[in-house]
């Protein structure tokens, strides 16, 4: 591989809690379907510039690549069905991210304080948004959130200030405490009736 790449070969099964943590030299980093681990693997790598997801990857892997500010592209296949916990904690460079059809869940923290991330499209697979994923995400200026949606978790967008509107679906069910706390230029779209309305109203 060139120099600052790091290419796990398929049939690595796992890759052990912080493996390449701190690790100034990774700027690319291409994770094989079944890699299982991934906790911290990558934490604190800031010259990390590119990630690559390969296809049959089901998870993104708990707190992967918190930290690693300087995160700019990632790709995500569609055989991901979780954005895990806290996988882009903390990635401040990341602009932008095509989260595919197929994710079912954004698990909690999973785009925490990744303050340059100024758009995000949920595709029509996901039915979860979990806890804080999108918090202090502070550039964030638009979010689609599609009618397969049933749950938007506590604190999910929370001081996200940029944020002037957004379009809550009926289909969602249940909106967590504080799930838009602090995003004092938001206004809040809903069908009448729906729990979105009550919140907005509350």
């Amino acid at each position: 591989a060139p120099e600052g790449e790091v290419v796990i070969r398929e049939g690595v099964k796992a890759i052990g809690e912080r493996a390449f943590e701190g690790r100034r030299s990774v700027v690319r980093v291409t994770i094989p379907k079944g890699a299982k681990g991934l906790f911290l693997a990558f934490e604190h790598c800031v010259d990390l510039t590119s990630v690559v997801f390969s296809e049959g990857v089901k998870r993104t892997g708990d707190s992967t690549f918190m930290d690693c500010t300087n995160l700019e592209c990632v790709v995500i296949p569609k055989s991901v069905t979780e954005i895990s916990s806290g996988t882009f904690c903390r990635c401040t460079g990341l602009k932008d991210v095509d989260i595919p059809e197929g994710v079912k869940k954004i698990n909690s923290y999973a785009f925490i304080d990744c303050t340059s991330l100024t758009s995000v499209t949920i595709p029509k697979s996901v039915t979860e948004i979990g806890e804080k994923s999108f918090a202090r995400c502070t550039g964030l200026t638009s979010v689609t959130i599609p009618d397969s949606v049933a749950e938007i978790g506590a604190q999910a967008f929370l001081t996200c200030d940029s944020l002037t509107s957004i379009t809550i679906p009926g289909s969602v069910a249940e909106i967590g405490m504080q799930a838009f706390d602090m995003c004092n230029l938001l206004t809040i779209h809903a069908p009448a009736g729906s729990a979105a309305e009550q919140y907005a109203e509350d």
